[in-house]
């Protein structure tokens, strides 16, 4: 996060709690977004911010993104839902338990599977994002993702984005770039996208397993949002 935002700070559930009262009572505001991308990255701050909204019962909403945490139970979904929250957002990435070993993802498929299950039951509306073409990716673990998705369709309620991967300047990727043997291509301005690893992840190739992804997504009646990287430099 140090690299997109830089610092920051957080609040406790007393302070959070305060605020999202005083905009509803004062302002009028009943429905509201956490511009965080892991909310449960405090798991008790969150217990008890929504144990503090669930007794103070305001007709509020609000949503955010999690992390995939198998810390998470059923209840803390139920909680979650209590407290207001209507649609939560989580970074599966990818379907491929190698890949996410890849990407130093400290999680698991059995994880991923109960958390999307476990607040969909909750009453939650469920949206996912995912990435193709990390480094190391192969044919295996696009194929594992389209499992995913098709196993888990029934607790799945979007796909928020599918992206092709990007190396941003200063990411853990972008450092590890002459380790990995990454190579850049293209105007400046297409880096980010335009890299290859070896000859099978090429920007062509990623385009290819986001629009198979893309296919199977249509297939299965999941909408979805954005894919960043399918098209911006077709032009």
């Amino acid at each position: 996060m140090e690299i997109l935002w830089g610092r920051y700070r957080s609040k406790s559930a007393t302070q959070r709690v305060a605020e999202l009262k005083h905009f509803y009572e004062v302002h009028g505001y009943s429905v509201f977004h956490c511009a965080d991308p892991a909310v449960n990255g405090r798991y008790r701050t969150l217990m008890e911010t929504c144990k503090q909204l669930r007794a103070l019962a305001l007709p509020i909403r609000w949503t955010g993104h999690l992390m995939i945490s198998p810390a998470m139970s059923s209840e803390d979904f139920l909680l979650l839902a209590a407290s207001g929250c209507a649609k939560v957002g989580f970074g599966v990435e990818s379907g491929s338990e190698r890949v996410l070993a890849l990407m130093h993802k400290k999680t698991s498929l059995a994880a991923v599977e109960r958390n999307v299950r476990d607040a969909h039951e909750a009453g939650l509306f469920v949206e996912i994002f995912l990435m193709v073409g990390y480094p190391g990716e192969c044919e295996e673990d696009v194929l594992a993702t389209i499992a995913l998705l098709r196993k888990n369709r029934p607790y799945i309620d979007a796909v928020r984005s599918i992206n092709t991967v990007t190396v941003q300047h200063a990411s853990a990727l972008w450092r590890e770039r002459s380790t990995l043997g990454i190579e850049y291509h293209g105007r400046l301005v297409e880096r980010d996208h335009d890299w290859s690893f070896g000859s099978d992840n090429t920007l062509e190739e990623r385009r290819r397993r986001q629009q198979r992804i893309l296919d199977v997504l249509n297939e299965l009646g999941l909408s979805h949002h954005h894919a960043a990287g399918h098209d911006e430099f077709n032009s």
